[in-house]
C-alpha cells in the first residue's frame, strides 16, 4: 500500500500545509487536544523554516554552477587559442608538450590501406529512364576501411572487354548510386562496372559487369 505522505518535498509541504490546516481546524471534531496539536505546529514552523532556507542555498548553488561552467567555458577557448599557436610551431618539443599536459602528435601517420575487394553491383529498372545501382561490399552495406566511394563507370551497347572502353559516370560515398538516362538511349543495353577508392585515390579491383536495359 503506497504511503500516504508524499516523497518530494515540494508535494510534502502541500500536503502537510493542508493536513495541519483541516486537523487545527477541525478539532473538536476530531476529538484533537492542544496537547495533540502543538507538537506537530511546532514541527511545521522549523521544517517551513528548514525548507525555505533549502531552497534559498539550492537557488544560490545553481546559480553558482551557472556561473563556475561559464566561467571555464571562457577560460577554455583562451587556453585553446594559445594552445593551438603553440602547436603550430615548429620550435615547440615532445618534451615541452609533456611538460605542459598537451597533445603530443603521432610520428607516424597511419597508412590508409588500399582497397582490395571489389563492390557487389545491383540495378533497379523499375523506373523509367532511369538506372538505380545499389553498391556494397560483399554482404555488409558499409564500405571498406578508408574508402572514400565507389566508383561508378558504364557502356552502352555490347558490353566491354576491357576496363578502358568504359566512360566514368561519378564517384558515389553513399549508395545508391542514380543514373538519369536520355531518351534516345531508352531499350539500350548498358553494362555497368565498379571499383572502390580510397581517400588517397588508390582503387581496388573492378567488380563484375552488372548489365540493365534502360526503360522506356
Amino acid at each position: 500500500m503506497p504511503d500516504y505522505i508524499p516523497r518530494s518535498d515540494s508535494d510534502f509541504t502541500t500536503w502537510q500545509t493542508n493536513f495541519l490546516n483541516y486537523a487545527s481546524t477541525n478539532a473538536a471534531t476530531l476529538s484533537l487536544t492542544p496537547a495533540e496539536l502543538q507538537p506537530l505546529l511546532t514541527a511545521q514552523t522549523y521544517w517551513q523554516e528548514s525548507y525555505s532556507e533549502h531552497i534559498e542555498a539550492q537557488a544560490s548553488a545553481d546559480a553558482a554552477l551557472q556561473r563556475k561552467n561559464e566561467s571555464r567555458e571562457a577560460y577554455e577557448t583562451i587556453i585553446r587559442a594559445l594552445v593551438k599557436r603553440l602547436q603550430g610551431s615548429p620550435e615547440l618539443t615532445n618534451d615541452q608538450r609533456a611538460a605542459m599536459g598537451l597533445s603530443i602528435p603521432s610520428a607516424k601517420r597511419t597508412a590508409v590501406p588500399v582497397p582490395t575487394t571489389a563492390p557487389s553491383l545491383n540495378v533497379d529498372t523499375s523506373q523509367r529512364l532511369r538506372h538505380t545501382i545499389v553498391f556494397t561490399d560483399g554482404t555488409r552495406t558499409a564500405k571498406p576501411d578508408g574508402v572514400r566511394g565507389c566508383e561508378i563507370w558504364v557502356k552502352l551497347g555490347t558490353a566491354p572487354t576491357d576496363p578502358e572502353e568504359l566512360t566514368f559516370l561519378g564517384l558515389d560515398t553513399r549508395s545508391p548510386y542514380m543514373v538519369s538516362c536520355d531518351g534516345n538511349e531508352a531499350g539500350q543495353m548498358a553494362h555497368y562496372m565498379a571499383r572502390w577508392s580510397n581517400t588517397r585515390g588508390e582503387t581496388a579491383p573492378w567488380s563484375e559487369t552488372v548489365s540493365a536495359t534502360i526503360p522506356s
